[in-house]
């Protein structure tokens, strides 16, 4: 959004705060109304960002509460997408298909998870194995600081780009690594910026709260 233009491009009406346009906008609206998780128990909350976030998590402590969690994240990332699609590529999508990506994104990232829980990426990282018998020696990844390095790489032929994640503990010793694949964008600090989410919402799956992210652009900071 230009600096001359702080009015949401969504509605047309209110100024295009965090708040407005991830949670109260009709448009945003729109697509709660149509996702498979509700949160209607802190609406009252949606004024303030951080409130409603920090309401919304203590929800992990419920069944499927992490799941609910990580999928309302895609969910305000679609919403996210979808607002910059429009705003520069005059793109719009309905909530359907807004929510079918998040669900899609969601479903693909618990796939991975379940297949390993860890991947090889490159031709420098070989596959990570930890017995259960080592979990002993190996620090508390929550309260330790992790390294997380990024790897992105753009194909033409498929109009994707895949995002390679790799999670280092204190001892600089390779623990877990991700790898996915998205549809491609025009803009490059978008994918560098995508690269970085999807580095936060592995930390965050796994609990880890002190983390260095290497950022793949200087221009991105």
């Amino acid at each position: 959004m230009s600096k001359e233009d702080p009015i949401c491009s969504g509605c047309g009406k209110e100024l295009e705060t965090l708040e407005h346009l991830l949670l109260k906008c009709k448009k945003a609206n729109e697509i709660w109304k149509a996702a498979p998780v509700q949160w209607d128990g802190i609406q009252e909350l949606t004024g303030n960002f951080n409130n409603w976030w920090a309401a919304l998590f203590e929800a992990i402590q419920r069944d499927q509460g992490l799941d609910h969690i990580s999928l309302t994240a895609y969910i305000l990332w679609q919403i996210w997408k979808n607002r910059n699609e429009k705003e520069f590529n005059n793109k719009t999508h309905d909530p359907a298909q807004v929510i079918n990506k998040a669900w899609n994104a969601w479903m693909e990232f618990n796939d991975g998870i379940k297949k390993a829980k860890s991947c090889s990426i490159g031709k420098t990282t070989t596959p990570l194995q930890m017995e259960e018998q080592e979990d002993s020696q190996i620090p508390d990844n929550r309260t330790a600081g992790m390294q997380i390095r990024i790897a992105t790489k753009w194909s033409k032929t498929s109009k994707s780009i895949g995002y390679g994640i790799v999670a280092a503990d204190c001892r600089g010793q390779d623990v877990m690594g991700w790898k996915m694949r998205e549809s491609e964008s025009s803009n490059q600090h978008q994918h560098e910026a995508e690269s970085v989410k999807w580095a936060l919402i592995k930390a965050a799956e796994q609990g880890w709260r002190l983390v260095c992210i290497g950022v793949p652009g200087t221009d991105l900071l």
